[in-house]
């Protein structure tokens, strides 16, 4: 199968974590399951640590390409992303401005009120280029007797996201998807036809404001048309929707809407508070991997169909706090 999965997976900082089972072993089974080609991660302590664990629980799946930047998080945590694929021109934006801080934080009073506020947790931007003898041999299962000639390299841009956590900060992760979008922009100005997917811990669900804002932009959700309801969307232990793939235009083009799925793993049981529960053995994260399949290479883009508000969300069915 010559597609390329593109998959996301949230880890949890060692500071979030109850109990002593072993959450690399559990991270390790569900990459092995996922198989993807291209893996983006949230709440990584480091390049080197992330490099450790590659070499030692995940020898032989070929993630040779390896980006994982300090964006300056005050918990010691950024994106990163694996790959089978090359990837280029990496980057993070340290302490981007998002106005103000506010007068209260949900009924509270803002000790910091009229500071300067700041993205703690910058968006990773990074290249995945499919080379072009990839491509070629898709385009031969696909259209036989395809000139091999026409087969190019398929690059496809992420910005891998971990935006701010807490019932009461949704003024916040609207800031910050503000920002995102600008960021995306500003590529499309330069290369209209570059593929952009937005992807990882939004901690929002798609009916909430900081998600219309990347809506009303063009990045679309890969489960859009699916009810909120849906369980086999649920993305946190707590029984939301919260991890997301947000595709532009051109990406959307190379979308395999038949692939899409989120990834069940090991949890604690329904109703457990995550604070004081011990997780099991297995466990790897209160967040589950959310997967798609792209066709790397380019496709005429559809026009865009009309944006339809975004269903009502499920509520919370765990003892879980909102998402970190």
């Amino acid at each position: 199968d010559e597609r390329v999965a593109l998959d996301l997976l949230s880890l949890e900082s060692p500071r979030h974590r109850v109990g002593r089972v072993d959450r690399l072993a559990g991270s390790q089974e569900a990459i092995r399951r996922l198989d993807a080609d291209v893996l983006c991660m949230q709440e990584v302590e480091s390049y080197e640590a992330l490099i450790q664990f590659r070499d030692r629980y995940l020898a032989g799946m070929g993630y040779d390409h390896v980006v994982s930047i300090d964006a300056g998080d005050p918990r010691g945590i950024e994106c990163s992303v694996l790959s089978r694929f090359p990837l280029s021109d990496p980057k993070v934006w340290r302490d981007l401005p998002l106005g103000k801080e506010p007068d209260q934080i949900g009924n509270r009073a803002n000790a910091n009120a009229g500071k300067p506020l700041v993205m703690k947790r910058s968006p990773l931007r990074v290249t995945v280029e499919v080379p072009a003898e990839h491509v070629a041999r898709l385009r031969k299962a696909e259209l036989p007797g395809a000139p091999a000639a026409e087969a190019k390299p398929y690059r496809l841009t992420l910005f891998v996201v971990h935006h701010k956590s807490g019932r009461d900060f949704g003024f916040q992760r609207e800031r910050e998807a503000g920002v995102v979008v600008g960021l995306v922009q500003d590529l499309l100005k330069s290369d209209p036809e570059a593929n952009v997917a937005v992807l990882g811990d939004f901690n929002a669900q798609l009916s909430e404001k900081p998600m219309a804002v990347y809506r009303e932009a063009g990045m679309v959700s890969v489960f859009a048309d699916r009810s909120a309801r849906d369980a086999a969307t649920t993305s946190h232990s707590s029984g939301r929707t919260i991890d997301h793939i947000l595709l532009g235009a051109n990406a959307r083009a190379e979308f395999i809407p038949a692939s899409r799925f989120v990834l069940g793993t090991i949890d604690r049981p329904e109703g457990a508070d995550w604070r004081t529960t011990p997780p099991p053995p297995g466990y790897a994260s209160d967040h589950y991997p959310v997967a798609i399949d792209l066709w790397p290479h380019d496709k005429p883009v559809e026009p865009a169909a009309p944006a339809r508000p975004a269903p009502a969300d499920r509520p919370a069915t765990r003892g879980a706090a909102p998402g970190k």
